[in-house]
């Protein structure tokens, strides 16, 4: 019987482990990705929490959420991780938002908004330089580790989040307010130097066309707007680079402020 019921008890545990590492991976691009079958996922969350719960400070278990578990208390303890996993995807998302709404500016500018590809990790049409500087993000954000990061972060929460603590709160939801207001400006900021070689080829254009009015201006802008986007593009790669290295960086300090490590 004792036996029967310690096996019980650390089933919960793992439960209650899985519950909450999933509450943080389960946004991570490679998590969201459509290509990935779900049971793999299932599999890796699974065994992953398996081998890091004898790591989880006993102090953790000792709540009385866990210690003397009812239906009702893991069903609120299962609804409080899903609530803190909706709120680190929504952080995930809105970084991720900032390089697609400006890809789609750049593509807007130099004549690509209407081709459109699928992006593999949201299943949506999206324009191809939008879906490259995701992509680029995500490259960047799996150099430098940051899938590393996200699981000691996880980890150190164990020990400064008790069971059931809810994220949902006034300073997370005025922080990511914040956060999802800077999608616009940060987007357009990425997008700037297409937006301004494109203005003064507009300028440009306009002139050459008030001064010889039977020169083919509107065919000549098409190419040299896209070339000269395009050359703009593969000079500042190195500051898109940088540009996502940073998007890493305040990604990570938001998951370490909204967890307290």
């Amino acid at each position: 019987m004792n036996f029967e019921y310690d096996l019980a008890l650390n089933y919960i545990k793992w439960l209650a482990v899985l519950s909450r590492l999933s509450a943080f991976l389960i946004a991570m691009p490679l998590f969201t990705s459509h290509n990935v079958p779900m049971r793999y996922k299932a599999a890796f969350l699974a065994v992953v929490s398996f081998l890091i719960t004898p790591a989880v400070p006993a102090e953790w278990f000792a709540h009385p959420l866990l210690s003397n578990p009812t239906v009702i208390s893991l069903t609120l303890f299962m609804l409080s991780e899903v609530a803190t996993g909706l709120v680190v995807s929504l952080i995930f998302f809105a970084v991720i938002e900032i390089f697609e709404f400006g890809g789609s500016s750049i593509d807007r500018e130099i004549g690509f908004s209407m081709a459109q590809v699928m992006d593999p990790v949201s299943s949506v049409s999206t324009t191809l330089f939008s879906n490259l500087l995701m992509q680029l993000f995500i490259i960047v954000f799996l150099i430098f580790d940051g899938h590393h990061d996200v699981l000691r972060i996880a980890m150190s929460s164990f020990k400064t989040l008790p069971p059931g603590t809810l994220l949902v709160n006034e300073a997370t939801v005025g922080g990511v307010n914040g956060l999802v207001a800077r999608i616009l400006v940060v987007g357009l900021q990425l997008a700037l130097p297409v937006i301004a070689v494109n203005l003064m080829v507009n300028i440009a254009m306009g002139i050459l066309a008030r001064v010889g009015e039977d020169f083919p201006v509107l065919m000549l802008s098409f190419p040299l707007r896209f070339g000269l986007g395009f050359i703009i593009l593969i000079a500042i790669v190195p500051v898109m680079v940088s540009f996502c290295r940073e998007a890493n960086e305040i990604l990570l300090q938001w998951l370490a402020a909204m967890t307290g490590t």
